[in-house]
């Protein structure tokens, strides 16, 4: 999260690479590794591709911000970073929605096959919401 910060950005760009650099390396491994283990997930088909998903979204948001960053295309940059880091929350998402969901559905198996994909896909969502609220061409004002 500290990589959106404009101040760094501005003022310490290699800090930013550095620590871009270390987190592309880090979820490009998340995501490869998630999708192996995902076929060894607990609960079945269902939690399988859900888990599947998030490793393949996670390595292909983190490859596609990184190329764009290679290729200078900033704004392009920061959208696909931000997909990226919402997928990658995904785990916190997950540790807060499963004792709930556990709670709600009076049991593990319901809520771990629903967190497989609760735990990612409103993250994305959200993120989506975000990119395209900071990435909009500005609409002139009316009066």
């Amino acid at each position: 999260a500290l990589n959106f910060r404009h101040g760094l950005r501005v003022r310490r760009p290699l800090v930013h690479r550095r620590i871009g650099k270390t987190y592309v390396i880090a979820a490009l491994a998340t995501g490869i590794i998630g999708l192996y283990m995902s076929a060894y997930s607990y609960g079945g088909r269902v939690t399988h591709l859900g888990f599947a998903g998030l490793g393949v979204a996670t390595a292909a948001a983190t490859f596609i911000a990184f190329q764009h960053a290679r290729a200078r295309r900033w704004v392009q940059h920061r959208a696909w970073m931000v997909r990226s880091y919402a997928l990658i929350f995904a785990a916190v998402t997950l540790r807060v929605e499963l004792p709930l969901l556990a709670m709600a559905f009076r049991g593990f198996d319901p809520a771990y096959a629903i967190v497989a994909w609760l735990c990612w896909v409103p993250n994305l969502a959200v993120a989506e919401m975000i990119v395209r609220r900071t990435t909009a061409p500005l609409l002139p004002r009316a009066g």
